[in-house]
């Protein structure tokens, strides 16, 4: 049995490189919104398989969504890894699965807040694709769109999902440093004059 594994980096953010921008975190499914054709097996259609760093995974079903809520926020760049079985190169494009991301800064589940950051596919996905945006979001939604006439039964399939925290500015670190001295040397003062 042939495995086809296809990652998708989409890099999102600033336009802004850093050392922070090589930290990523892997974010839990917060709410899945079960499509069409999704069935009983574990290995395809349980939220906890995605980032659990096996060959599991959670097929969306036909019209289904993920989101992921990302404490501190988010700017990119975004991995998502779909997983495709049984297909040889040749066949991909047949067998096309897509979806949508979106981003936003509170729960949605009708989309409507969000901003669209673009459209991913299976077959984009052997390639890799690169989306960008402006902002900084706490919320990602991953929206399965996959054509009728694609002989997917239950859509995309989602592996894993990482992104980049939004980074600490460089000065962060300097201001709580100095707040803390600024403490210890205002208890000694207190200290002495007692």
């Amino acid at each position: 049995m042939k495995t086809v594994v296809s990652t998708l980096a989409l890099t999102l953010g600033l336009g802004i490189a850093s050392a922070a921008s090589a930290v990523t975190v892997s974010p839990s499914v917060t709410t899945w919104i079960p499509g069409a054709g999704v069935g009983a097996d574990p290995s395809r259609y349980s939220a906890a398989n995605v980032n659990d760093g096996d060959a599991d995974f959670l097929a969306l079903g036909l019209g289904g969504a993920a989101f992921f809520n990302v404490a501190g926020g988010f700017t990119g760049p975004i991995t998502i890894t779909e997983i495709t079985y049984n297909l040889v190169d040749k066949w991909l494009g047949a067998y096309t699965e897509t979806a949508k991301v979106y981003a936003g800064t509170s729960y949605d589940a009708d989309l409507s807040s969000y901003t669209l950051l673009g459209s991913i596919s299976n077959t984009e996905a052997v390639t890799g694709a690169t989306l960008f945006t402006s902002g900084v979001f706490t919320w990602l939604a991953i929206l399965d769109t996959t054509p009728g006439s694609s002989p997917s039964t239950d859509g995309f399939d989602i592996a894993s999902v990482t992104v980049a925290p939004v980074p600490l500015p460089a000065a962060a670190p300097l201001l709580v440093a100095a707040l803390g001295g600024l403490g210890i040397a205002a208890r000694r003062k207190a200290k002495k004059a007692a």
